[in-house]
């Protein structure tokens, strides 16, 4: 046999196996040292060691000699839950479908002796609650070809690759729990069970979530040395034989099989060894404890990569993986400058036709503020086009007139095409506000720039489409009228000398604002209801998320109007000699508030609704 490995390698392998296996609740049951009574019942070098199942019960045969002729069969019987101590059980040991009467050596001893050639099917039967039947057949030749040197070859083979995967059955065959690892040396692996239950290990660090857990837990674990296999210990193997061959997954095999006494704990392991050295399965039954291993995907390529944790999932249930991610965000981000302008001008025309005094100073600095809102809409839109291109296809895309079009499509037209030919028009009629005609373009410009938000949305793809549609469009035009509104506001105070306040617009204002919310908060109900599907919505996935971060911000600006109404503006009307610096100051967090609803909607247009 090839010389063990260092210790401390070993021991930090036997953490990195020991690991997914606490995680998933597998309790071993420790074991013992075999009392004097039990001491033959384990094998030697020059014996026969084959173990299997019968039901809860894990049974160790032992050969003695691994000759032909007369010869000692000891049986060692390993019972989990929900088998009966080992004392207690009263196996029935049969060869070639002869009786052959069995004597006890200890409480998990039992003996026998019989006569073999090679080749007899040996059946255990174990009677009542966790029992059943253990079938092991001899090697065709006794003493069979000895499987040290195929051992050592296996053992190094796979201790020289750096990617496998293992498909791993823990437990008895009628309860087993099936688990998935991928192995990528030299310390990084990912266990998935069926269970729901998920261990990412990358260097030192250990993440790992359960069944309908969203989040990830992380903590620090000890070193691992990987590969590692459930076989390659620091205690010597024993009678290590060629006991057969077969096939696992089409591949011929040689089976190998050998026991290990780990610190007076017996383990029966049985190796399928291909023509390359490979290990394809491997058996570990020790302790009423069974692991089955199958073993593919040598050295195929595999990324495991430290799982993400909420801030990232939520990133990624927005935008994406990178790299379309990457791109998307940046799409995601531009087309938040995109909806700032259109709300900013749209409302912007609604406050000089609506609420201003109209005079004539003003009107040219606020329609400036107003035509760069609506061009902002129009070019930021014009360069969120390539960055969807992006998403597509990457780089590559942006050379493919296919791809364009697959970006732009239908609705995405849409929106561009309301988007630019209502920036036009609020931008051309700007310089002549406050005349009929310029005023009545101007407005229908700034509706078809607030419309042009509806193909994207997610109204477009209701059920309700026509409802939907509705109260989203009412819902984006009261809050245009609120936030661009706002802006203008702001600019006006500014602009206004200390010694004539625009207190009739202040008030004009406020109450253009209070009916502003009122829209807000009705069509947003309607629209949040139809989109959500039920209450569900709100805590399952990331567009409930964002949804009540939304409400959360209104609510908040919504106190703070509140606040401006009720106090800020009487107290300007009255003259308070602070009454306009507290104007100023709420307007600009108001905006503020207003301009991160605005962001957080942005967000909320590129997640997928529950309904």
């Amino acid at each position: 046999m090839t010389s063990p490995v260092g210790v401390g390698a070993r021991v930090g392998r036997a953490l990195g196996l020991a690991l997914p296996l606490l995680l998933l609740g597998l309790a071993v049951a420790p074991a013992g040292a075999a009392d004097a009574g039990d001491a033959g019942q384990l094998p030697g070098d020059g014996d026969l060691a084959l173990a299997e199942t019968a039901g809860a019960v894990i049974v160790g045969l032992t050969l003695r000699p691994a000759e032909g002729g007369e010869a000692e069969l000891w049986l060692h019987l390993e019972p989990s839950h929900p088998a009966p101590d080992a004392a207690a059980l009263d196996p029935v040991l049969t060869v070639d479908g002869a009786l052959v009467a069995l004597e006890r050596c200890g409480e998990a001893c039992r003996r026998a002796a019989a006569s073999v050639r090679g080749g007899e099917e040996v059946a255990v039967e174990i009677s009542g609650e966790g029992g059943g039947s253990a079938e092991l057949t001899l090697p065709s030749t006794l003493p069979p070809s000895s499987g040290e040197d195929l051992l050592d070859a296996a053992t190094e083979r796979m201790n020289a690759l750096e990617r496998y995967r293992v498909i791993e059955h823990m437990g008895p065959d009628e309860a087993a729990t099936r688990a998935v690892q991928h192995i990528d040396a030299p310390d990084r692996f990912r266990l998935d069970t069926d269970g729901g239950h998920t261990t990412v290990r990358v260097g030192e660090r250990i993440f790992t979530k359960r069944e309908g857990e969203r989040f990830w837990r992380s903590r620090q674990g000890p070193p691992i040395d990987l590969p590692s296999h459930i076989w390659d210990l620091d205690a010597p193997p024993r009678a290590v034989w060629e006991v057969g061959t077969a096939t696992v997954d089409g591949v011929a095999v040689t089976e190998v099989a050998f026991f290990i006494d780990e610190d007076g704990r017996p383990i029966w392991y049985r190796l399928a060894v291909d023509d390359g050295d490979l290990v394809r399965a491997a058996d570990m039954l020790t302790g009423g404890h069974v692991m089955r291993h199958r073993y593919e995907a040598f050295d195929e390529p595999v990324a495991i990569e430290p799982p993400r944790g909420p801030v990232a999932t939520f990133a990624t249930d927005v935008v994406g993986d990178p790299p379309a991610g990457l791109w998307r965000a940046g799409a995601s981000a531009i087309e938040v400058l995109a909806h700032v302008g259109v709300l900013a001008a749209a409302g912007g025309v609604l406050f000089l036709a609506r609420v201003h005094d109209r005079r004539g100073a003003e009107r040219v600095p606020l329609a400036r503020l107003v035509t760069a809102a609506a061009l902002l809409a129009v070019a930021a839109t014009a360069v969120a086009w390539p960055l969807r291109v992006g998403a597509l296809d990457g780089t590559p895309g942006l050379a493919d007139p296919a791809v364009w079009g697959d970006a732009l499509g239908l609705p995405r037209a849409l929106e561009l095409g309301l988007r630019l030919l209502g920036g036009l028009a609020v931008v051309a009629a700007l310089p002549g506000m406050w005349r009929p005609r310029a005023t009545a373009v101007a407005t229908a410009g700034a509706l078809l720039a607030v419309a042009s938000l509806l193909p994207v949305g997610h109204g477009a793809t209701a059920d309700l489409a026509s409802a939907a549609l509705s109260l989203e469009y009412a819902h984006l035009l009261a809050a245009a009228g609120w936030f661009g509104g706002l802006l203008l506001l702001g600019a006006t105070v500014r602009l206004r000398a200390a010694d004539a306040p625009p207190a009739d617009v202040l008030a004009s204002f406020s109450r253009l604002a209070a009916v502003c919310l009122a829209v807000v908060t009705l069509a947003g109900v309607g629209v949040s209801a139809l989109h959500l599907g039920g209450p569900g919505g709100l805590v399952d996935g990331a567009y409930g998320a964002v949804l009540l971060v939304k409400v959360a911000v209104v609510a908040a600006v919504a106190l703070l109007g509140a606040h401006v109404r009720y106090r800020v503006v009487p107290a300007c009307r009255t003259g308070a000699a602070d009454a306009w610096p507290r104007l100023r100051r709420s307007v600009r967090l108001e905006a503020a508030g207003l301009a991160a609803v605005v962001a957080v909607t942005a967000v909320l247009v590129n997640l997928p609704a529950p309904s």
